[in-house]
């Protein structure tokens, strides 16, 4: 399965659009603008992947259409046309927008994007390794993404608008995973070798569409379709300094196929009441989704032969059914009985069911710790079901007062309260060796869940010069879980259902302040606080607390000194810490984490000439924030610098055309005891803008 799209379907669409409508496009009052971009080169000097996963740019040559677009308005039979288009053959950089219309008749609409996401194929870095400090994949990781939709409208006059929708979304490529295989060094074990994951994956949607007024009230009706085509392959490679133990080399991977269809109905239906001071609006969507799965997991030696290690993972032709469905029902009403006050009001309610299966067979014998062949026999296969159903309803009520002058008031409260009830029920099929007694579990668990969100905030404007908001947002949720049945544990202490309770709080205060001092300079400062506090209980144990607090300080100014230069600047700090139990732990002591950093750019435009132009941008992100935990697992955390600079012309030839010549700079430094992916690239570029109408 490969997507079915071409790199030229760009260029090759807007010459369709421009041959449908043929020469009276252009004789036609139009607006044309072309900016070619034929020269751009980019040299990169140090990890090239890592630059290509920070600004979506592939080194070395790259020429294409910056930017073509044209609108025509006075054809015949009032017909208007726009054309759009974007292509960077390099990058894999494409876009196009098509449109035809006529008013009181229909229109038609192309879309068609496509861009690449590039990942640096290194894996972590644990400094105390002499050999395996760090380690690459030695691939070119690159994930092509897009999608292409046309839409056809019905748009009468006095009539609903009735419109046909069809889209294609597409990814294909291979990009970097987190699950990180172990790297083994003399007695020492980290999961920081790097992995990978193919991914081939194709949606088609297909959609009816309403759109118009039925006695007075707004109506909005939609019908959807949906395919999902999907193949996945993830592949880890454990690495070892040791020549005597072929089972810390192994080579896992996994291979899925999923499928899915679903169906969607949404419905909308709002009025305007009382000369638009009264608003009431419903909704109801209901969706059903029915997904499949097979999978395939093969472990092999460093030689890439399929090998049975000790706890092997082999598992065969692995399927697995879902079936899905949700019903929602919203309705929101707004009442302004004073231009100075306004309330508002929202309900919510859903009812989700999910069930599912899945069969998971494995091979597992025979077995050894320098490795044995499987003998192609199922040993036990896990038999699965699952069930759920989930009830959810929310409430909202808001307040916005402008009466006091020169202040604005508002304040919202929300609810929500979920039950949800969850049986899991698995057992272990006998075939070539007895039943997995580790496989056998079940429980049935009813969690209900309230939570609330309070916001209040204002704005004031003491003067023209000066502009206030503030707002403080509390948000506290809790679960609490009752277990109706769970398995009694056999051999082990381990439970199948375990948790009790989790509670999570929210504390946020945001800020700004902004000073209009005059019609050329203008300063603001913004700070925000979050503090986040999770609490969660097990069976016979005290609860545990982990905190998150995080300040960002922010601080703008933009300051034109003459008619002929604008200066913008923005600085970014933050300072945030996660800390868990284990700072406190007697053994295995985790100090707290920090994660600041300070980010900081300036831009500057200066007219040297009516014709000449002169810019520049600098921008630099400093992270230092290297805690060194080796003793007791990973170094985390983030340690470097990171520079980018911009500078170029804007020239004038005539007042149809103008060239834009530029230079980029690009540093990532980081510290050798967080990352080994440094680098630096210089980038020349040289674009050429045309444009009438």
């Amino acid at each position: 399965m490969k997507k079915t799209t071409l790199p030229l379907f760009p260029v090759l669409t807007a010459l369709l659009v421009l041959a449908a409508n043929g020469p009276s496009v252009f004789c036609a009052e139009a607006s044309v603008r072309f900016a070619g971009d034929p020269l751009r080169y980019t040299s990169v000097s140090g990890d090239h992947e890592k630059f290509r996963e920070q600004h979506w740019i592939r080194e070395g040559y790259e020429g294409g259409i910056d930017e073509f677009s044209l609108e025509s308005h006075d054809l015949p039979a009032d017909i208007r046309t726009s054309i759009y288009v974007h292509s960077l053959a390099n990058d894999n950089d494409h876009e196009v927008r098509a449109d035809v219309s006529k008013e009181n008749f229909g229109y038609v609409r192309i879309r068609y994007k496509e861009f690449s996401k590039f990942f640096d194929d290194n894996g972590g870095v644990y400094y105390p390794f002499r050999t395996l400090v760090s380690s690459d994949l030695n691939r070119d990781l690159e994930l092509e993404t897009g999608y292409f939709s046309i839409e056809a409208g019905l748009t009468p006059e006095n009539l609903p608008a009735l419109s046909f929708f069809y889209e294609r979304r597409f990814k294909d490529g291979q990009k970097s995973r987190l699950t990180w295989a172990s790297v083994t060094e003399g007695s020492t074990v980290r999961n920081i070798a790097p992995s990978w994951q193919e991914i081939d994956e194709i949606v088609d949607t297909f959609a009816i569409r309403l759109d118009g007024d039925v006695k007075g009230f707004g109506l909005k009706a939609e019908q959807k379709w949906e395919l999902e085509e999907a193949e996945y392959i993830r592949e880890e490679q454990f690495l070892s300094t040791s020549p005597s133990s072929p089972s810390s080399k192994k080579i896992r991977r996994q291979e899925q196929t999923p499928e899915a269809r679903s169906v969607a109905t949404t419905v909308e239906l709002e009025k305007w009441a009382s000369e638009d001071k009264v608003f009431m609006g419903t909704a109801y969507h209901f969706v059903h989704l029915k997904s499949q799965e097979l999978e395939n997991i093969f472990e092999m030696n460093e030689n890439r032969v399929i090998t049975n290690f000790s706890n092997p993972k082999q598992v065969r032709s692995a399927t697995a059914d879902n079936e899905f469905d949700a019903h929602t029902w919203v309705a929101n009403s707004m009442l302004t009985p004073f231009p100075y006050l306004s309330f508002t009001g929202k309900l919510k309610s859903e009812l989700i069911e999910r069930h599912g299966n899945s069969l998971y067979p494995q091979d597992t014998t025979p077995v050894s710790a320098n490795g044995s062949a499987p003998d192609g026999i199922i040993n036990t296969t896990e038999a699965s079901s699952i069930n759920n159903n989930l009830r959810r309803f929310g409430e909202a009520f808001g307040v916005r007062f402008t009466g006091v002058p020169l202040t604005s008031l508002y304040s919202e409260f929300e609810l929500e309260q979920i039950r949800n009830w969850l049986a899991e029920d698995r057992t272990s099929l006998a075939n070539q060796s007895a039943p997995n007694a580790n496989e056998i579990f079940s429980r049935e668990t009813i969690t209900n869940s309230l939570g609330g969100t309070w916001t209040l905030g204002t704005r004031i404007t003491p003067c023209r010069f000066v502009d206030m908001t503030g707002q403080y947002r509390y948000r506290r949720s809790n679960n609490d879980y009752d277990d109706q049945r769970e398995t009694v544990p056999t051999g082990s202490t381990a439970r199948s259902a375990f948790f009790d309770e989790l509670s999570m709080t929210l504390q946020e205060v945001a800020t700004r302040i902004t000073f209009k001092v005059n019609s050329w300079l203008r300063t603001s400062f913004r700070y925000r606080l979050q503090t986040h506090n999770y609490g969660s209980r097990v069976e016979n144990l005290d609860e545990v607390q982990t905190d998150m607090t995080a300040h960002i300080f922010s601080y703008d100014v933009s300051v034109q000194p003459v008619a002929k230069m604008l200066l913008m600047s923005s600085i970014t700090h933050q300072q945030a810490w996660v800390e868990t139990p284990a700072a406190t732990a007697s053994t295995a002591n985790t100090p707290r984490f920090d994660f600041d950093y300070t980010s900081w750019f300036i831009t500057g435009e200066y007219q040297v000439h009516e014709k000449v132009s002169f810019w520049s941008s600098w921008m630099i992100t400093l992270a230092s924030n290297f805690n060194n935990f080796s003793s007791v697992g990973l170094p985390l955390g983030a340690d470097f610098t990171q520079m980018d600079l911009g500078t170029g012309l804007r020239v004038a030839v005539t007042e149809a055309f103008s060239v834009e010549p530029r230079y980029d700079y690009f540093n990532y430094l980081p510290s050798t005891l967080t990352d080994v992916s440094d680098y630096h690239a210089h980038m020349i570029g040289f674009k050429g803008t045309v444009q009438w109408g």
